[in-house]
């Protein structure tokens, strides 16, 4: 009986450890996403699109042809933003008090990552910098 419980157990974990991941149609995707990238990312062709299942929760990632994804959430709020080639992550889309420290801070350099969290932003700049950012947008300290 007990070998029986542990077997079921390990069974258990292994698929609720396990994601599944679908590809979806543009159209399927939260209304606020669409907005987003129609807003700012219009420019870029998509290459291809999944909803994610993973121990209950439910996520989107949207990839474009250029290299560049966006990762949203459940209600199609964004968690990661990363870019490739001249395209950056549109400064519209952080919270001001970080613009205005990227401004006075790093004049000219531009946002290529952005991971929003529960408590924190992580930003990645052209040239490697990385910078940690609390929720409230007030800069933290530097990444290694």
């Amino acid at each position: 009986m007990k070998r029986l419980i542990s077997i079921f157990t390990l069974l258990l974990l292994a698929v609720s450890a396990t994601a599944i991941e679908r590809p979806i149609s543009f159209e399927k995707l939260p209304r606020k996403a669409q907005v987003l990238i129609n807003t700012h990312f219009q420019q870029l062709a998509i290459s291809y699109i999944t909803k994610e299942y993973d121990d209950g929760q439910v996520d989107y990632e949207v990839h474009f042809a250029n290299g560049s994804h966006i990762d949203f959430g459940r209600k199609g709020g964004w968690r990661q933003i990363q870019t490739r080639g001249e395209n950056t992550v549109p400064l519209a889309l952080l919270p001001e008090s970080i613009v205005n420290y990227l401004a006075a801070n790093h004049p000219g350099a531009k946002v290529i990552k952005v991971d929003k969290e529960r408590r924190e932003y992580e930003v990645k700049l052209t040239g490697g910098i990385e910078l940690s950012f609390d929720h409230n947008g007030r800069f933290r300290w530097y990444e290694d």
